[in-house]
């Protein structure tokens, strides 16, 4: 007995030392850079592994390495223990089909081998992700499905399941109404994944079903599943059951409100709107405004004189972002609201948008009742393009709404408003106003120093390059305020035209000018593109030797312009770590595809720039990758920014940079507010107009914006209008 005991013992002893020493043959493995090198070496070690444990670990890293190579060897080792077999299994799932497609006979031909404990749902698993559709497959997926066996599996994604079962079966009575719920709970996200219209029906099936169930039995994570299931296919049909769970569920508001939102237009919801009762009016009221869809205006002015204030509130507001003039009644009623302060402050800011010379006199009486509100008031009195408001506006010229009250002036073009600015612009030769920094500012000039700051704010909005001599005399000024001289600079980078900015140009490259002014003068060179220069702001940006604020001006001005005959010298200038940074801002903003493509392989590279140019995209403290007018889509500059900002975000096989549209998607959902300046509104309506014109380029960038903003209301009236816009709108959606 005891020679016995010896005996076995320094058997598993020997076994333990041969299976800890071929553990070391993963070592060097682990530090071969090369992948197809390190995979071949996992190949022979699973060819020539004696134990369990060894096997694993090469199965584990092959997999790991999804090793198409080892799919011979990964096949063999189904016939092992149900320990190797589960592994091996996982590894030919991570490979996936079609790489792995030819081990499925091998895991049908094992699958009556395998256990529940052991291998049985890993085998089950692999097989749905190669798409096996043999019987046995079939029904071993939906016996695990149903038994919950797949759902904690590494990889599991009910898209396979989908594919798998198709929605045939997985609308069967069978899964739809199952007794257990985690069952009904998976159905419902695998049949949702199927984003179209057949599964519309069994997912409404399944609603209902739930619905109806007793209130013990009853699954709000199942009601929960279908309805948004239901949002998610983006089908019209999906409709009325969800606004009838509306009705019947309130406490699945807030999924049935997004599923709506997801699934269903703006007419569709303004046809169930009558039926809508308590707060499903207000969520329905919401759902109409929130799509921005012009084609429910009617419904929403049946709503302008509704008894519940905040609905009154959304309809009016919704449609004067419309121009609808219609809404300017309710607008002003809104205004008398008390303890109303949300609502009326809302109604005012949007009496600009249905401004008019027939609703001047309201808007100056409301100057004397709404005190607090007098810059929303003024900005309404500017759009109204009446003469006859310049006497209201001029008024406040003196008072704490100066800056709105100048800006109104500019807005209404009024040649006397003009003259009145115009001759706030240079500074009174009888004060000093030096200042580098706020700090430096003198409390006797405070007043003098609103009514300038205010006036230079505003004089670009005239459109009159009759001041551009005044705001050089500002810029060049020692004895003026910091603020001011910048200002100035900015208004002449605004007004001027080619020639004017050749001359700033000039200045900037004038040794003999003072250093402040040339570094204020910096300011105009991208307030507006001037393609007649590229070539001189290309000499400023490759200038080693100029400041590197002038260099980064003219790099945005390029950038702005977009021009693609710049993309040679800026592509270039991309290889010298010198003028590298600068070009990067030009390339974003404006590069065409090479430019595009050189700047994704720099950052790729160079640590440094990534962060450097991520910082200034990010950053909010100054407009420097703010701008965005008009103009800009005239031109086509717009789209082509776009365009380099997807190009970023898709990056290269390491590294993605989304930043860049994400800044896009920023200021095309909230507009900006400068000189030429474009509101979300209207904004909105430059996409849509480009979602349905004949580029197919802006149109596919056009949809994608309107998804990532999102603009989900817009994509659905897209969808039900149908053509080649309906279905890229109905693809963005489903990717989302």
């Amino acid at each position: 007995i005891l020679a016995g005991v010896i005996g076995t013992g320094y058997w598993a002893y020997n076994q333990y030392v041969a299976s800890e020493g071929m553990m070391d043959v993963f070592t060097p493995i682990a530090e071969m850079s090369d992948p197809e090198q390190r995979k071949a070496a996992l190949r022979d070690v699973l060819e020539n592994s004696e134990f369990d444990d060894v096997t694993i670990r090469a199965i584990r890293n092959l997999g790991a390495e999804r090793d198409s190579a080892a799919v011979p060897q990964l096949t063999a080792a189904l016939d092992d223990s149900p320990i190797v077999r589960r592994w091996a299994a996982w590894a030919l799932a991570r490979i996936g089909s079609p790489q792995a497609d030819a081990a499925k006979s091998k895991l049908l031909e094992v699958l009556p081998e395998t256990t529940a404990r052991v291998d049985r749902n890993q085998v089950v698993w692999t097989l749905a992700v190669l798409g096996a559709t043999e019987q046995p497959a079939v029904d071993a997926l939906i016996e695990r499905f149903t038994a919950g066996g797949l759902q904690e599996l590494e990889g599991f994604d009910d898209r396979v399941i989908t594919r798998a079962l198709g929605t045939q079966r997985l609308a069967s009575e069978e899964l739809t109404n199952h007794d257990e719920e985690s069952v009904r709970v998976l159905t419902a996200h695998a049949l949702a994944e199927g984003g179209s219209t057949e599964v519309v029906a069994p997912l409404v099936r399944m609603l209902t079903n739930e619905l109806n169930r007793d209130e013990d039995s009853q699954s709000s994570e199942v009601i929960r599943a279908t309805a948004a299931g239901l949002g998610r296919t983006g089908s019209p049909e999906a409709a009325r059951p969800l606004f009838q769970m509306l009705q019947e569920q309130p406490a699945m508001n807030s999924t049935v409100i997004e599923a709506l939102r997801h699934s269903t237009g703006a007419p569709q919801l303004a046809a169930l709107f009558p039926q809508a009762t308590g707060d499903a009016r207000f969520d329905m009221v919401s759902l109409l405004v929130e799509s921005h869809d012009e084609r429910v205006a009617d419904t929403l002015a049946g709503l302008l004189n509704d008894e519940n204030n905040e609905i009154r509130s959304k309809a009016a507001t919704a449609l004067a972002r419309m121009g609808d003039a219609r809404s300017a009644d309710a607008l002003f009623a809104l205004t008398a609201l008390e303890d109303e302060d949300e609502i009326v402050s809302d109604a005012i800011e949007h009496l600009r948008y249905v401004a008019s010379p027939a609703i001047t006199g309201r808007l100056c009486e409301l100057m004397e009742t709404h005190q607090f509100r007098k810059a929303a008031i003024l900005r309404a009195l500017g759009a109204t393009g009446d003469e006859g408001a310049e006497r209201c506006i001029e008024a406040e010229l003196g008072g704490h709404d100066v800056n709105a009250a100048a800006r109104a002036l500019a807005d209404l073009g009024s040649p006397g408003g003009f003259r009145t600015l115009s001759g706030k612009l240079v500074r009174p030769r009888n004060l000093d106003m030096t200042a580098f920094n706020a700090a430096d500012r003198s409390l006797v000039n405070e007043d003098t120093l609103a009514e300038r700051r205010a006036a230079l704010m505003a004089i670009a909005r005239f459109e009159n390059p009759e001041v551009i001599e005044d705001l050089m005399t500002v810029v060049e000024d020692e004895q003026d305020d910091y603020e001011l001289r910048g200002a100035a600079a900015a208004a002449i980078g605004q007004l001027g035209d080619a020639s004017v900015m050749a001359t700033v140009i000039g200045k900037i490259n004038d040794s003999s000018l003072s250093e402040p002014a040339r570094r204020y003068y910096v300011q105009a060179l991208w307030q507006r593109p001037h393609r007649e220069l590229n070539a001189q702001l290309l000499d400023l940006v490759g200038n080693n030797s100029a400041e590197p604020d002038i260099r980064r001006a003219a790099a945005l001005a390029l950038g702005y312009a977009a021009d693609p005959a710049n993309d040679a010298r800026l592509i270039t200038m991309m290889d010298d770590e010198s003028a590298r940074r600068h070009a990067a801002f030009a390339l974003l903003l404006g590069g065409a595809e090479a430019g595009q493509n050189k700047l994704v392989e720099t950052l790729g590279a160079d640590r440094d720039l990534r962060e450097i140019l991520q910082g200034y995209v990010n950053n909010n403290e100054n407009d420097w990758f703010n701008l965005l007018t008009v103009d800009m889509f005239e031109s086509g500059a717009i789209w082509t920014r776009m365009a380099a900002a997807q190009r970023l975000a898709e990056g290269d096989e390491d590294n993605g940079y989304s930043y860049a549209w994400q800044k896009v998607l920023a200021i095309l959902r909230t507009g900006w507010n400068g000189v030429g300046g474009m509101e979300p509104h209207e904004i909105r309506a430059k996409l849509w107009e480009a979602a349905n014109g004949n580029d197919p380029v802006r149109r596919e960038l056009a949809v994608t914006a309107l998804a990532d903003i999102p603009e989900r209301g817009l994509l659905l009236r897209a969808r039900d209008e149908g053509g080649e816009v309906g279905e890229l709108a109905r693809r963005a959606m489903q990717s989302e």
